[in-house]
């Protein structure tokens, strides 16, 4: 009993005992899970959190191997990071600069496709080409420079030497100026005593002249005279005196009679060289032309008219007077003493003329009024000789103000061309005077030839 009781007992506390350790193993075992569960959890929260700076599949790469291998005591990470900032320091000067930021910066900068150090390279060949046409285009100012100052030099000696060439013309000029003014001066001086000398040998001719024209009528006259009385005393007949000389002083006749207007037509026109206000004496016919045998004065005649209206062959004549009882009737006679229309006037014509009428004279209208004069029957002389009956002068030139030294060569002969024209003007002007040379201007020549202005 006793033997039965110790075995169950120690079967009991076997049982009791294994009880115990399948308890106790039961309790480290779900101890041991509970904990292999959480390091589990542990585990996969360190490869989650790991994940975000390394992949597993990542680890091995040779990029990553070289980055801890770089890295040394430092985790990758911490190399990294600060490689970053030191990219970011290098890159924009911050080295707090993400990467984002830096891209939206040089977003403007960077073409597509394109990277930084590509750009600075770029830009750095851009400076080194810039630099190079800087240093050419320095080279080239340079030498421009050089150049500008070699031209200013050479326009500065060619300036200089103009400046003497002019001053040096200008002092020539001005001594021929004082020698033209001293041989003007001579000239005047000469030309002065000369025409002083001609007027008064002209004055002595003339008059001499004069004497000796009215000495000979007078001793035409008495020889007429003392003809006549001895042809009477011999008992010739007196149509031995009538000869063809009354009828040489005819001139012309009256073709028609105007009594309303007081006017004739005569057989007279422009191209017997008849000019307006010219005068006839009016008779009967050539014999009434006879001198008296006395005295051997002219009869008057029956009437006086006088030239208003000149055509080509015939003109029409004003009756200024006519003897009463005694009216003129056509085929009347007339005779002018100092007419003669075989009569060729000469002329000289000299200055500016307007004769188309446009209000401006010059020169060379000269020549169209030398034609007219030509067309009328006269002849254009070149100087003022014995031979010219009239002077026709147009608007003295104008002579502008004398030129300075310095003036242009061409202006300084232009001025001493005019002074000439000015000075013959002049010169004409006063000889035509002293002569008693008609002078007449562009009018009064058109009144003489019977051609009124418009």
């Amino acid at each position: 009993m006793a033997g039965r009781t110790s075995a169950g007992v120690g079967v009991g506390v076997a049982i009791t005992v294994l009880a115990v350790l399948c308890a106790a193993l039961f309790v480290l075992t779900m101890v041991f899970y509970s904990q292999r569960q959480a390091a589990e959890r542990d585990i996969t929260a360190l490869r989650e959190g790991n994940d975000v700076f390394i992949r597993p599949e990542e680890r091995e790469a040779p990029s990553v191997r070289e980055v801890v291998t770089r890295a040394g005591r430092d985790s990758a990470i911490s190399y990294l990071m600060k490689n970053q900032q030191q990219i970011m320091r290098i890159a924009s000067g911050r080295p707090d600069m993400q990467l984002s930021d830096l891209e939206q910066q040089a977003g403007g900068l960077l073409a597509q496709g394109e990277s930084l150090l590509g750009k600075i390279r770029a830009q750095q060949a851009q400076l080194r080409d810039m630099d190079a046409r800087l240093a050419a285009a320095d080279s080239a100012r340079a030498q421009a420079q050089q150049d500008a100052q070699a031209e200013a030099a050479r326009v500065q000696s060619i300036e200089d030497a103009a400046r003497k060439a002019t001053d040096d013309l200008q002092a020539e000029i001005g001594d021929y100026q004082r020698r033209i003014e001293e041989y003007r001066r001579n000239v005047d001086r000469l030309e002065g005593q000369m025409r002083e000398q001609l007027a008064n040998r002209t004055a002595e001719h003339e008059q001499r002249e004069a004497d000796l024209s009215n000495r000979i009528n007078e001793l035409s006259q008495e020889n007429l005279v003392l003809i006549d009385q001895l042809k009477r005393l011999r008992g010739e007949s007196d149509d031995a005196l009538k000869p063809k000389d009354e009828y040489a002083l005819v001139d012309g006749q009256i073709i028609e009679i105007r009594p309303v207007a007081g006017e004739v037509v005569i057989s007279l026109g422009r191209k017997h060289h008849v000019v307006l206000g010219q005068t006839f004496s009016v008779y009967r016919d050539a014999a009434a032309l006879s001198p008296d045998l006395d005295t051997g004065e002219y009869a008057d005649g029956k009437a006086v008219i006088e030239v208003v209206d000149i055509d080509s062959d015939t003109s029409r004549a004003r009756i200024v007077r006519e003897s009463r009882g005694n009216p003129i009737v056509r085929g009347d006679v007339i005779a002018n003493p100092v007419y003669d229309p075989s009569k060729i006037y000469r002329f000289l014509v000299y200055g500016n003329f307007d004769t188309n009428r446009d209000g401006v004279a010059s020169k060379e209208e000269a020549t169209d009024l030398e034609a007219v004069i030509r067309d009328w029957g006269g002849v254009i002389e070149t100087e003022l000789t014995g031979g010219v009956d009239f002077l026709v002068l147009g608007q003295k030139p104008l002579l502008p103000p004398q030129p300075g030294p310095e003036a242009p060569l061409e202006v300084l002969q232009e001025y001493v061309r005019l002074q000439r024209i000015v000075a013959r003007y002049d010169e004409l002007f006063e000889r035509a005077i002293s002569a008693a040379v008609p002078v007449l201007n562009e009018n009064r020549l058109m009144t003489l030839i019977g051609s009124i202005p418009d």
